[in-house]
């Protein structure tokens, strides 16, 4: 049965629409904010605009509310539900099989945007020499927004999953970024997109600024999440090993090859390998064998090899560790607005 009618105010229209989430449990301010956001989406008008349309109804839009809404009492996410995301003041389509932009991942666009300013002011390099590596495109939303504020960055992009990466061309085409963007399907732990990674890194003789939000989450903390959360990728969620750390413990190996330091990225993995890191620990072994094609050899001296990564709300110490423990140079931790740390950051030089 239809709860919206063609002649109910807007006003009416998002005091229903906050009432019924209400009645599942969702908080007053959330629920008012959502119906805000759902009805700003279906008008087409703009969010902040939204309050001053008194006189405005929902003509043919009460069917579209209606099915926003039963999505919503089946726990579906608003922005599945909506089809799409706000960040950084844009907007990303957002689907199944692909994880929704968090407000605390703007936090991560915001330091490297810092970072690759003050890497011009202080050491005279230029955005158009560095190579932005993405780890986990998702909707694309970290580097598209990061392109977006830069004109002549490129980034390199890895996404393992063919739903995700759908979004992340996708969402590339519509922000006018995708000549800049050279998406990899792949798992970026396989030997062969390390070597990608090096050869494109020597051609363009850029330096590289690696960032992701991987999957952080563990196996304790994936019991106890919200019920919209459960409708995205698991695969984008929980983290490897049983800390959830597993992809810093991998990345720190990655970074450590790329910078030409491949005596310790042995023995760095066999640390990993030691903490289950398996599938690292196997592409560390596989990388030494072949010695991941000389891949320090790909790269020119004195580049730099900066990276930062989010991290779960109890892991910026201990992820901290793992790269200061690794030979990483001014690792650092910054924190929310809440005091919890959120990103760590820091540097190897070739």
């Amino acid at each position: 049965m239809s709860l919206f009618k063609a002649e109910h105010s807007l006003v009416e229209a998002a005091s229903l629409f906050a009432d019924e989430l209400m009645r599942l449990g969702i908080d007053k301010d959330e629920a008012r904010a959502e119906a805000r956001l759902a009805l700003s989406t279906l008008m087409s008008i703009a969010y902040g605009v939204l309050p001053l349309k008194h006189e405005l109804v929902l003509g043919d839009k009460a069917v579209d509310l209606d099915r926003v809404l039963k999505d919503r009492r089946n726990r579906r996410p608003i922005q599945y539900a909506l089809g799409q995301a706000d960040f950084m003041g844009q907007t990303f389509l957002v689907g199944e099989g692909v994880l929704i932009p968090r407000p605390e991942t703007e936090l991560l666009v915001d330091f490297v945007s810092r970072r690759l300013r003050q890497l011009e002011e202080d050491l005279g390099i230029s955005h158009e020499n560095v190579l932005l590596v993405e780890v986990g495109s998702g909707s694309g939303c970290i580097s598209i927004s990061l392109m977006l504020q830069f004109p002549g960055l490129r980034a390199l992009v890895f996404e393992c999953s063919s739903q995700a990466a759908r979004f992340s061309q996708v969402n590339a085409e519509r922000h006018g970024v995708v000549e800049r963007m050279e998406l990899i399907l792949a798992d970026f732990f396989q030997s062969e997109q390390i070597d990608l990674l090096a050869r494109r890194l020597f051609e363009s003789g850029c330096h590289c600024f690696m960032v992701s939000n991987p999957p952080y989450i563990d196996a304790a903390e994936m019991e106890e999440l919200q019920p919209e959360v459960k409708h995205e990728p698991e695969l984008a969620l929980r983290g490897l090993d049983a800390d959830g750390m597993g992809f810093y413990r991998g990345f720190a190996a990655v970074l450590l090859g790329v910078a030409g330091k491949r005596t310790d990225i042995g023995s760095f993995s066999e640390a990993a390998a030691k903490k289950n890191s398996t599938d690292i620990g196997s592409f560390s072994e596989a990388a030494a064998q072949k010695k991941s094609t000389d891949i320090g050899s790909f790269i020119a001296e004195e580049k730099l090899v900066e990276f930062a990564f989010e991290v779960g709300h109890k892991q910026s110490g201990p992820v901290a560790e793992i790269f200061a423990g690794a030979g990483f140079q001014h690792v650092e931790v910054r924190q929310d607005l809440a005091g919890i740390g959120r990103i760590v950051a820091g540097r190897l030089i070739k």
